[in-house]
């Protein structure tokens, strides 16, 4: 971005959204993939959210590149994309086995064979970012600017609540604003640890760097597959710096992360902490019912939830079959396991811990119950002509 705040022509973003976001089941799935799920019926999705949120730091939506990895990534991409004008040739398609890191590589290549003095902005496509917000569009002009003069760029946060700390990677950084370290995830001693010296940074994944430059320093580099931080190390050698946001950023990885990102929103009830989305109705209006819960019923359903503490309950369709998910908000990491045994099995079982009524539904319903014992699952067909089916969800007081 300018000073002057117009669009830069030699400033271009990679938005990576070749991932599956497994952890969002049932939301994502293999049929809508996580960067392209509705975060709240407001909102659009996180890929067209991201795309908003380069173009408002002065991207150009022509230079607005999306990486894919499939046929129908693409499409969907382009469904989100082309409104807001991105370019159909800029939705670029690569093979999955680039990972990652190869993919930033590839999506830099791209731009080089168009602009050689290119300064590209690197971002994944499953964040929620404030759009307007005005500490956010200061960092990424400071990173800029970094970048403009060879440099290489990380975006980073401070996290403050310890349990965020340890679900995501940091960055340290020395005096001068170099970085000398990643750390993954790390356990609760250290990130208590890390927290109380100051100098440890959330790593957004947002990066930036000039396409020249870039292209020297992994020349003679295999990326292919190439682990991040093994990636990131190269970069150290030359000159990477840290520049510290003070924006709200929220990662949209886990089904415990939606209703931090719902409340945050403003769409909590302010007695219970619940995020409600769809055709939902909660039981009771004690604290005793429903706390600090994520339910949310996409078209087509209706929950009834009950006696529901600290989990997310989600109803939605899958190539016309039912998926319903009840989980525990503490075992989150776990659902990329259950959707893994979707896309092996086509269907889901609960656990002898739970139990499941199903009345006049096909039992090939796709039920998951995680980190929840002793809860109780009721499926029955609606009554109403636009609902097919209801979720009655109970647990013991």
């Amino acid at each position: 971005m300018s000073k002057n705040g117009t669009p830069n022509d030699k400033l271009w973003a990679v938005i990576l959204a070749g991932g599956k976001g497994q952890r969002l089941f049932p939301l994502s799935n293999p049929t809508r993939e996580k960067q392209f799920v509705c975060i709240s019926p407001e909102t659009g999705s996180l890929l067209k959210n991201t795309i908003r949120r380069f173009i408002s730091t002065g991207v150009k939506p022509a230079n607005v590149v999306i990486v894919t990895t499939c046929d129908r990534q693409t499409q969907l991409a382009s469904d989100d994309a082309l409104s807001l004008g991105v370019l159909s040739q800029n939705i670029y398609q690569i093979t999955p086995d680039l990972e990652y890191t190869g993919a930033m590589d590839a999506g830099t290549k791209f731009i080089y064979g168009i602009d050689s003095g290119a300064i590209i902005i690197n971002s994944p496509s499953d964040q929620l970012i404030e759009e307007a917000n005005a500490s956010f569009k200061d960092s990424m002009r400071t990173a800029i600017e970094y970048a403009s003069k060879g440099s290489f760029v990380n975006v980073g946060v401070r996290i403050t609540d310890l349990v965020t700390f340890m679900g995501t990677g940091h960055m340290q950084y020395d005096k001068e604003g170099r970085i000398t370290k990643f750390i993954e995830k790390p356990n609760r001693e250290l990130a208590d640890k890390l927290m109380r010296e100051g100098n440890t940074i959330c790593n957004t994944g947002i990066n930036v760097w000039r396409a020249d430059r870039y292209l020297d320093a992994v020349e003679g580099e295999n990326l292919k597959g190439m682990p991040i931080d093994k990636f990131m190390g190269i970069l150290m050698r030359k000159d990477l710096r840290a520049i510290v946001g003070t924006f709200s950023w929220y990662d949209c990885g886990t089904l415990n992360s939606l209703r931090k990102v719902g409340i945050a929103m403003g769409k909590g009830t302010p007695d219970h902490h619940n995020v409600t989305y769809g055709n939902v109705k909660k039981g009771g209006t004690q604290g005793t019912y429903c706390y600090e819960s994520y339910i949310r019923a996409e078209p087509g359903h209706r929950i009834e939830a009950y006696n529901i503490l600290e989990a997310a309950v989600i109803a939605n369709f899958i190539n016309g079959k039912p998926a319903f998910v009840a989980c525990a908000e503490s075992e989150s990491q776990r659902m990329r396991e259950v959707a893994e045994e979707f896309e092996r099995t086509g269907t889901l079982k609960v656990g002898p811990e739970n139990e499941v009524l199903l009345t006049d539904v096909s039992e090939d319903c796709a039920i998951a119950v995680i980190g929840l014992p002793g809860a109780k699952v009721v499926v029955t067909k609606g009554k109403t002509p636009d609902v097919k089916y209801d979720w009655l969800i109970t647990m013991p007081h």
